[in-house]
């Protein structure tokens, strides 16, 4: 679970690239901003709220994690205090149970750090609909050289699909579920590039995509999850897809600061590799 839930270790590693483009040396006007990484998740605790600044010198940058802001969510009026998470990574999480994150309903944030005061709001999505798979079972034997890899032409593809009449952005994400699966692959060799065990899609207007079992590297069960998701992550993808010769600054939905507050509902399903 941990896997894919923490999605901003996945998909969002460009914010720091990103967002460090637009910063500029500390001692300039507008630099050392607050990076805000914020991520709620229906029907799950908040545990994703990061904080940083990445602060641009004449020989390179400096990541700093900040772990002393007040950090709150506000819902329906009340407002819900977050405490810092254990280590010094800038993460914070509410520790309480009463907080819920439920599709269709808006929620803010609000931090106050040393100098900055940030506000943010974001509605989460309704939950997607209709996700299924082609097949739910692929078969690889060992790959034992290069050559094994013609196997995967053998292979069918699996076809996922779910419901989008409204024409919202999705994307995909496919994780093996268990903490050390075993790999297709031991003798070393690259298996063509295919080094992730994460397979994350680009945002989509579709209501279909193929997973391809060439990029799969290991067996076990794997969870298949589509995920619904609003216009402030599809406008921060997208200005990370940019011609590098023709950069702007990243699009923000953070006031006081640069990053993105966002939500996320998603449906699972699941399939397995394993050998013949």
């Amino acid at each position: 679970m941990g896997a894919i839930k923490k999605i901003s270790q996945l998909l969002f590693w460009t914010c720091m690239l990103g967002f460090s483009i637009s910063c500029t040396d500390e001692n300039e006007p507008g630099g050392n901003d607050v990076v805000v990484e914020a991520f709620l998740y229906a029907g799950e605790p908040v545990t994703d709220i990061r904080l940083k600044r990445i602060v641009k010198f004449n020989s390179g940058e400096e990541t700093l994690y900040i772990n002393d802001a007040d950090v709150t969510i506000g819902y329906l009026g009340q407002a819900f205090a977050l405490v810092p998470s254990p280590g010094d990574s800038g993460f914070y999480h509410y520790p309480g149970l009463d907080l819920e994150i439920i599709p269709g309903q808006t929620y803010t944030l609000e931090v106050n750090t040393v100098g900055t005061f940030i506000t943010s709001e974001t509605v989460v999505p309704q939950s997607p609909t209709g996700l299924a798979l082609s097949n739910n079972l692929i078969e690889v034997p060992k790959i034992n050289s290069i050559f094994d890899l013609e196997v995967f032409g053998e292979i069918p593809e699996i076809n996922v699909t779910w419901n989008n009449t409204e024409g919202v952005y999705h994307f995909l994400l496919t994780a093996n579920t268990l903490e050390n699966p075993e790999p297709l692959n031991e003798s070393g060799f690259d298996l063509a590039g295919r080094l992730s065990q994460i397979l994350v899609s680009a945002p989509t207007l579709n209501d279909f995509d193929v997973i391809r079992p060439a990029l799969l590297t290991t067996y076990g069960l794997h969870s298949v999850k589509l995920f619904r998701i609003n216009q402030e992550y599809v406008d921060l993808f997208s200005s990370f897809q940019q011609d590098s010769r023709n950069l702007n600054e990243p699009l923000t939905n953070i006031e006081g600061g640069v990053g993105i507050f966002t939500a996320f509902s998603s449906q699972e399903v699941f399939f397995e590799v394993r050998k013949p």
